[in-house]
Order: structure tokens, then sequence, then C-alpha cells
């Protein structure tokens, strides 16, 4: 009996340690987030090489991933909890677009899966 009660707590223990080291997951909950303002809301608007920690969920833990804006300027649409990147043709000629960069750290010979949910908006009301 104590054999079996053994093997069982091994099994738990290297069940635990696989299933730690098979994937790490963060979350980047942007509805959930609080402290935009603005019209660039990955800028600070006293220097604009400063990032902004947006709140994550990290293997579970509270933590944050730094952005930080490219180029244009990504506004936050309060009515439908979105980040909104303006992008759109001008004269039927030039692009305009908006982009930012998060800091994440990537390993060497990891698999990693990055899903975006986004939609066509058609409505600029909220333009800067």
């Amino acid at each position: 009996m104590k054999q079996i009660k053994s093997l069982k707590v091994i099994l738990l223990l290297m069940s635990t340690l696989c299933t730690s080291f098979l994937f790490s997951q963060t979350v980047i909950d942007y509805q959930a987030w609080t402290s935009y303002s603005g019209c660039n809301i990955f800028s600070d608007p006293n220097n604009a090489s400063t990032v902004i920690n947006v709140p994550a969920t990290i293997n579970g833990t509270a933590g944050t991933v730094a952005h930080l804006t490219a180029i244009g300027q990504p506004t936050y649409d309060n009515a439908n909890k979105t980040v909104n990147l303006d992008s759109r043709i001008v004269n039927n000629s030039m692009n305009h677009g908006t982009e930012y960069r998060m800091t994440v750290n990537f390993k060497e010979g990891y698999t990693y899966k990055i899903t975006v949910t986004c939609y066509k908006n058609n409505v600029f009301a909220n333009r800067c």
C-alpha cells in the first residue's frame, strides 16, 4: 500500500513538472486595462520613448507587458473596449497606419502561438 501511495505522489510531481515545462501563457486583456488616456495610449506625452506597462496574466500570475508606439497613434475606444489602430488610404495612393510594439522575450527552439482578435471598423469618430 505504501508503494502505491509513493508511486502516486511521484507521478503527481512528475506530471506537475512536465506540464509547467510544456507551455507558457501570457494574456493581455485590453478590456480590463484602465490606465489608457489621450490620443496615443502607448506613449508617455512627456517622453515618447517611455514604454507603457499594460497589465497581463503571465502563467496565471499578474504582471505587465511593455508597449510602445512605433508609428501613428493607437487610441482606445471606451464604448467597444478596444484598441484602435487607425489605418487608411489617403487620396487612393498613400497608406497611413498605426503600429505599436510589445516587449516579449522569445527563446530559440520554442514554438509560439500568437492570437489576435480584430475587426474592421469604418467609424472614425474617435480619430485624434
